[in-house]
């Protein structure tokens, strides 16, 4: 489907979608290898985060468990803004690609819009007007679900550090 003619014939603006998905990947592997190491080690990282709250009173303990609570969310969103970014702009630039491309297909048409004596031409070249569209859905797809799976490990996480935080909070009163 995707083939080095495909693409070569796509236009100038399949490298930003190429590079794009290379982007969407790295950060899926990354956010992947992540959250492997975080269910490997993560319960100990939340333990030690935990024994910061042994000799405060209950209102040091509430501010500790927000800042604490505010830099866990920050470390466990990384790449977020990215993945944000690559849902917007990869459907952007497939459709900008394809409409680049329609418009030489039609130029290549001529102005009274004659059709080429081959039919098979004018059928791979609307193929071709496609590629980047589908091209910058698939980012997009590939992103969000990266997006998606992290928030709801983060999410997890948060709720169990704060259910601790409240049981560490209620035995200190």
């Amino acid at each position: 489907m995707l083939s080095a003619e495909v693409l070569r014939d796509g236009g100038i603006l399949i490298v930003p979608l190429l590079l794009l998905s290379v982007a969407v990947v790295a950060v899926g592997i990354d956010r992947l290898r992540f959250w492997w190491r975080w269910h490997q080690s993560g319960m100990g990282r939340l333990q030690a985060l935990l024994s910061e709250f042994n000799g405060l009173t209950a209102s040091q303990a509430a501010l500790h468990q927000e800042r604490l609570c505010k830099r866990l969310e920050r470390s466990l969103s990384r790449w977020d803004g990215c993945l944000d970014l690559a849902i917007v702009l990869g459907p952007l630039l497939g459709l900008l690609a394809s409409i680049v491309g329609l418009i030489r297909l039609l130029d290549e048409l001529g102005p009274d819009l004659l059709l080429p004596a081959r039919s098979a031409d004018l059928l791979s070249a609307y193929g071709q007007v496609l590629v980047g569209t589908v091209l910058g859905l698939s980012i997009a797809l590939i992103a969000l679900l990266v997006q998606k799976l992290c928030r709801m490990q983060r999410q997890a996480v948060l709720a169990g550090f704060a259910d601790n935080c409240f049981a560490k909070r209620a035995a200190l009163t």
